[in-house]
């Protein structure tokens, strides 16, 4: 008889829950190459991959025209000096490799993935992406094409003309969060532009490196050899374009474009707020989620599940490196934008008037700090979410100061930053439909 055969799991009870007493976040090594770039690297032997990401603050931020920045980025592997856009794809293809470059709000990213054992192949393109682009004028009218033609498709749909909207006014018009790209916007870029902030923002004096995954023991010589050497310098200093105020002037008003035809109406509520960097910002992140931050968040509750106003709505905080702000979207039936704004600003106002449940609350905690965890398990997840931290001057500690925050922050606590910071009568509020 067999004694060892296991009995079937009672599906009927849900596995006990374990709290978490302590985050345990692994240090990452750190060195400096040659010409003075500094590496944060996080190992993990067990793995036969890694990834090499390269961070410029040259993001849109730093940019004199509309477009310069993100097109910039997106020209780097298109060409350079010893090899051609089609030499580079096929090299990557060739070593199972992968090789991105994007560009947002600040920073813009140059990230290789490869085998471990291709670190050697794939360092000389990288090289040369980082100091020898050449942007060809045939792959930059090819781009400047597309994104024209991608550019008239977005524009049917209200969600993005509503973000665009919301940008413009929150941030204003010649801000460079909140300029709308114009197609007359494409016509103005050209490879000398792009030449020109490449030099000024991509060099040595720019850059973070972060690793992850298994590092070869001579990848830092092998960093050295051809990205930290006296070839590749500092073009110069880069100076940080200064703090510009905002032009959002947020009133009870409703902003509605008029879209012809439209089947839904696209929603945008927003306000300014504060970046991660502030104190209030761990226990507005629990607040936020209640609200509607999660799939089981009360906005979600009430204008989808009670309602049927929408099939998807959320809220978020939108941390920049010298902004934040919070905001609501969703689209719902043309003719019940009213409805659903109304409901939006019932449940805001909900919290500010009755406390959170301790269930509703213990739910939140249980959701928030298993997708903590989730977003720290590995080394390349803890790569690139110590990486926001860090964008910050922050460390690790702000992941501790937020277990903790989740764990103990009480309805009450909530309540008065529900009413601290949530007054929607100044809220911006901006609808697109027919």
């Amino acid at each position: 008889m067999n004694n060892n055969v296991s009995k079937p799991l009672d599906r009927s009870q849900a596995p006990p829950l374990k709290s978490i007493d302590k985050l345990h976040i692994g240090a990452p090594k750190r060195f400096q190459l040659n010409n003075g770039i500094p590496i944060i690297a996080f190992e993990a032997p067990e793995q036969s991959v890694m990834y090499i990401n390269l961070v410029f603050n040259a993001g849109k931020w730093h940019q004199d025209e509309p477009l310069i920045a993100s097109f910039t980025s997106r020209l780097l592997r298109e060409g350079t000096q010893n090899y051609s856009r089609q030499e580079i794809a096929e090299a990557i293809e060739f070593y199972g490799s992968n090789l991105r470059t994007q560009s947002r709000g600040y920073y813009a990213q140059v990230t290789l993935s490869c085998l471990s054992r291709y670190l050697p192949q794939m360092l000389p393109i990288l090289k040369e992406i980082l100091q020898a682009a050449t942007f060809p004028q045939k792959e930059l009218n090819t781009i400047l094409n597309n994104s024209k033609q991608k550019l008239l498709v977005s524009r049917e749909k209200n969600s993005v003309l509503a973000e665009e909207k919301f940008g413009e006014l929150f941030f204003g018009g010649e801000h460079p969060y909140g300029y709308v790209v114009q197609e007359s916007h494409y016509d103005q870029v050209n490879p000398e532009k792009l030449a020109a902030f490449y030099k000024k923002h991509y060099h040595p004096g720019n850059c973070t490196i972060y690793m992850a995954g298994k590092l070869p023991e001579n990848s830092i010589d092998l960093l050295n050899e051809y990205i930290g050497g006296n070839d590749w310098k500092i073009q110069g200093k880069t100076l940080d374009r200064p703090y510009l105020p905002l032009a959002c002037k947020a009133t009870e008003k409703v902003h509605y474009i008029s879209k012809p035809g439209s089947v839904q109406a696209a929603i945008r509520i927003g306000m300014p707020l504060f970046n991660k960097t502030h104190k209030d910002f761990p226990a507005f992140f629990v607040l936020n989620t209640i609200l509607g931050g999660y799939f089981g968040a009360r906005l979600v509750k009430n204008l989808r599940m009670e309602k049927g106003l929408t099939y998807g709505i959320y809220s978020t905080i939108t941390s920049l490196l010298r902004y934040g702000y919070f905001y609501i979207g969703t689209e719902v039936n043309g003719d019940q934008w009213e409805t659903a704004i109304k409901e939006i600003i019932f449940e805001i106002n909900r919290l500010k008037k009755d406390l959170v449940s301790q269930d509703e609350l213990q739910l939140v905690r249980n959701y928030l700090l298993g997708n903590l965890l989730s977003s720290l398990d590995g080394a390349f997840n803890l790569a690139s979410t110590l990486q926001g931290a860090y964008a910050y001057n922050m460390d690790a500690n702000f992941f501790h100061q937020l277990t903790e925050t989740i764990k103990s922050v009480s309805p009450e606590e909530l309540q008065a930053l529900a009413i601290k910071y949530f007054d929607t009568d100044k809220m911006l509020k901006i609808v697109v439909g027919k």
